[in-house]
């Protein structure tokens, strides 16, 4: 009963279906980690060292980014927790979420890119069409080449 009452309450706050599913799921293992590890289930019981084990535990099995996102669920919960009068103080306050580290994101240069669309327009003309390929192609193809015509023959050429 709890979790639908939480639910129609995320929903007013106007939050995505998907964020909805994941800050109830967020719930819900916090709830198991209670469960199996004796600490309290009551919300009136839990406390700040409570939702921090919770969380560690959490990081140490999954990343970073995903121990921030259920943090970030359950200080809505507990948040609302508080406005309905259901808590006096939440363990939440002062609390910090946890951090996410940057990931580089590997990115292709300019000559690289040229490249590449380069070789796939030669790969599409090789093929005999309009745009980019992502097929395979033997640029030595004699049979291919003729059909291309001599502009792709003299590219070919100038590309291997």
């Amino acid at each position: 009963m709890a979790g639908r009452v939480l639910e129609v309450h995320l929903e007013a706050a106007n939050l995505s279906p998907n964020t909805i599913k994941l800050y109830l799921s967020g719930v819900r293992d916090l709830r198991n980690f209670l469960d199996t590890t004796g600490m309290p289930t009551t919300v009136t019981d839990l406390n700040r060292e409570h939702i921090e084990a919770y969380l560690v535990q959490l990081r140490e099995r999954t990343s970073a980014s995903t121990a921030a996102t259920r943090y970030r669920g359950l200080r809505q919960m507990f948040k609302w927790l508080v406005e309905e009068g259901e808590i006096n103080r939440n363990p939440f306050e002062r609390m910090r979420p946890p951090m996410v580290e940057e990931t580089p994101v590997p990115v292709i240069t300019n000559a690289e890119l040229s490249a590449r669309q380069h070789e796939q327009i030669l790969r599409g003309l090789l093929r005999g069409r309009t745009g980019p390929s992502f097929d395979l192609v033997d640029p030595c193809d004699s049979v291919a080449l003729r059909r291309a015509g001599p502009w792709a023959r003299r590219a070919a050429f100038q590309a291997f």
